[in-house]
């Protein structure tokens, strides 16, 4: 295996450690350093083996760039450049290792708050995810040797998707995310949220759908008809009043009137954290199109929690 073959990655991450690289006073001597740490790297995972493919010296490579590169966000960028040219790549690596380990020590906390904070329910998607995935990700995540892996799929949507992260970084993004959701989630109780999750589908056990956004649209609907509980399970009834509430409007006068009922809502909930207000302000402008459509094609019922009479 020729070492100097392989390269450092074009992703975000890669590329700005590269930016770094490349500024130094030292460029060409770091960058030899980075290669010798990679021989190292490559003996320590080669099991005995005298060669190993260009396809995993280059995950190793992706790996340690990685691990520089959250190490390296701790700083400025002045300051992340003189910290290259004053220390050893040896040198950055550890401490890099040590930045790692204290990030995974984190996320071993978080997920234990988010597994004893869970919701209540048989939704298996959601436990599967939250149980077994978070645990298998704790127990299987190398960063060392792929730290661009996060090991397991999220099969459990969010509310707001991720985009831009990978690793450990988009981990302790849907670790964030959930914690988020399920707080929202513990401003109802676990016999509504139940009693909303069955009459949304009898068999929501399988499906897949995000539990936050499915209360946090009922509650809206709920709201729209004025009801005197801060969530309902809608019945013909409230349907037809709903559609007289909404008849007649246009697109953008349903998107400001569900803006001003999500207000009305999060104050009635006494809900001040601007995180969880400013997260779930993200999904109204979906929902109220989605409303318009509905609307239009008298299929309101659809999607909700709904009990014929």
């Amino acid at each position: 295996m020729v070492v100097s073959n392989i390269q450092i990655s074009e992703k975000d991450n890669q590329s700005h450690f590269e930016y770094l690289l490349n500024q130094c006073q030292s460029s060409l001597t770091k960058k030899r350093e980075l290669m010798d740490l990679l021989r190292i790297q490559i003996d320590k995972f080669a099991n005995g083996d005298s060669s190993v493919s260009k396809v995993r010296a280059q995950s190793l490579l992706d790996s340690m760039v990685y691990i520089l590169s959250m190490y390296f966000k701790r700083y400025d960028d002045q300051t992340a450049i003189q910290l290259i040219d004053d220390k050893s790549m040896q040198e950055l690596y550890q401490e890099g290792l040590l930045w790692m380990r204290y990030l995974m020590n984190t996320i071993v906390n978080e997920v234990k708050t988010i597994q004893t904070t869970m919701v209540l329910t048989d939704y298996t998607i959601y436990n599967e995810t939250l149980k077994a995935g978070f645990d298998a990700f704790i127990k299987h995540y190398n960063y060392e040797y792929n730290a661009l892996d996060h090991i397991i799929t999220f099969d459990y949507p969010l509310l707001c998707q991720i985009q831009g992260y990978e690793g450990i970084e988009l981990f302790y993004q849907y670790l964030s995310h959930i914690k988020i959701e399920n707080t929202f989630c513990q401003y109802f109780d676990n016999q509504s949220i139940q009693s909303i999750l069955y009459h949304y589908n009898k068999d929501y056990q399988f499906y897949i759908f995000n539990i936050s956004q499915l209360l946090l649209n009922q509650m809206l609907l709920s709201r729209m008809i004025e009801s005197n509980k801060k969530i309902v399970i809608f019945n013909e009834e409230m349907i037809k009043k709903l559609y007289k509430i909404l008849n007649g409007k246009t697109k953008l006068e349903i998107y400001q009137f569900v803006v001003n009922v999500y207000y009305e809502c999060m104050n009635e909930l006494e809900i001040n954290n601007q995180s969880i207000v400013q997260y779930f302000y993200q999904s109204l402008s979906s929902f109220s199109s989605e409303i318009y459509i509905k609307c239009l094609h008298c299929v309101l019922e659809k999607e909700m929690a709904y009990k014929e009479d």
